[in-house]
């Protein structure tokens, strides 16, 4: 349910997020089913919290039960909720052929869906509130869904949606040094081909060739439960602008 078929999934967010450009369709196998396997492992694989160790003990129990596993090019491990790790997730950042992600926490929706983003390179977002340019806390952001898990649903702030280019580019807008002009947004999560104005605005910071994002966010859909701190104002991030790197709030 959490994945794939509650009236609010992973697949879904990533399907809101994107704006229909992604999606993590739960049937690859085409049985009618969601690809759900479940399998028993060795004790003796996850006494030292190895997650490859079980990563790569459960995919040979599945492929001894006669899944084919060349079908996944993302394999998310749920492990039961009483392993010792001190983490409520990982994940690989990046996917080749196949990656995997490993949920601990395993009621935690947004943590499913924080692991899928680092495959998709998407690193954390943090905070850095006096704006030095060093994080004074790695997952503080609860605008995005690369901050804490168990905060709820939510999208991605700004900067991961321009890293994606899931919005579309005549929605980002480019803002100048010269001038005192007026912006108006139109919400981050609305669906662009609706909305008459940007949804992003991008500035750079001349002095380290970071950007700025500026973006108006709202609760509606995913974003029904977002935190009052970021409803009805513009939230501002900063950001290289490409690649694995942390956004800042």
């Amino acid at each position: 349910d959490l994945m794939f078929t509650g009236q609010s999934s992973v697949d879904g967010l990533y399907q809101a997020a994107s704006f229909g450009t992604l999606a993590l369709p739960g049937d690859t196998d085409g049985n009618g089913s969601p690809d759900v396997f479940r399998v028993s492992i060795p004790n003796t694989a996850g006494e030292a919290c190895d997650a490859y160790a079980w990563a790569g003990a459960a995919e040979s129990a599945a492929q001894a039960a006669g899944i084919n596993l060349g079908l996944y090019q993302h394999r998310i491990f749920v492990l039961p909720g009483n392993v010792s790790c001190s983490w409520a997730g990982l994940g690989n950042v990046g996917c080749g052929s196949f990656c995997r992600a490993w949920v601990k926490t395993c009621n935690l929706p947004d943590v499913y869906a924080h692991e899928v983003g680092h495959n998709l390179d998407l690193a954390h977002a943090s905070t850095d509130p006096n704006n030095d340019g060093t994080i004074d806390c790695e997952y503080c952001d609860r605008s995005d869904i690369m901050g804490y898990g168990g905060v709820g649903w939510r999208i991605f702030s700004a900067p991961h949606e321009d890293q994606k280019q899931w919005m579309p580019a005549a929605k980002v807008q480019e803002v100048g040094a010269s001038g005192t002009p007026t912006y108006v947004l139109s919400p981050l999560q609305a669906n662009p081909s609706t909305t008459p104005y940007p949804q992003i605005l991008k500035i750079r910071k001349a002095d380290t060739n970071d950007w700025y994002y500026l973006a108006y966010r709202q609760r509606q859909g995913y974003d029904a439960t977002l935190y009052s701190e970021f409803v009805d104002r513009t939230s501002i991030h900063r950001y290289t602008g490409s690649g694995y790197s942390n956004t800042r709030f």
